[in-house]
């Protein structure tokens, strides 16, 4: 969490599907079909999902976190911006969430 924002990174085994929209798919019994390429994403304050399209593995995001660089949510979406593309919002993957949060 950095300025209150909350950032979740997790790896897929499919660079075509993220991690949340294959999870929303299984609990719905949804079939996929993807590709075999690792990708990192990340999803921001639970609802922006980004795929990272810069590095692999051990992310440059991490190691700029250890060293202390990354200190101000400004500088994280300028990092998001250099390094990642918006690939769609939670709202995107299942209507239903975006009914709920306006409420």
């Amino acid at each position: 969490m950095i300025d209150g924002h909350t950032l979740e990174f997790r790896m897929s085994g499919s660079g075509s599907i993220d991690p949340w929209t294959r999870e929303y798919c299984q609990e719905h019994n949804i079939p996929l079909i993807g590709t075999a390429d690792i990708k990192e994403f990340v999803r921001v304050d639970s609802h922006y999902i980004y795929r990272i399209t810069k590095g692999y593995g051990d992310s440059d995001f991490f190691k700029m976190y250890e060293r202390g660089d990354l200190k101000t949510f400004d500088q994280v979406q300028d990092w998001l911006l250099t390094n990642t593309k918006l690939e769609k919002t939670m709202d995107q993957i299942d209507p239903r969430k975006k009914d709920e949060d306006s409420r």
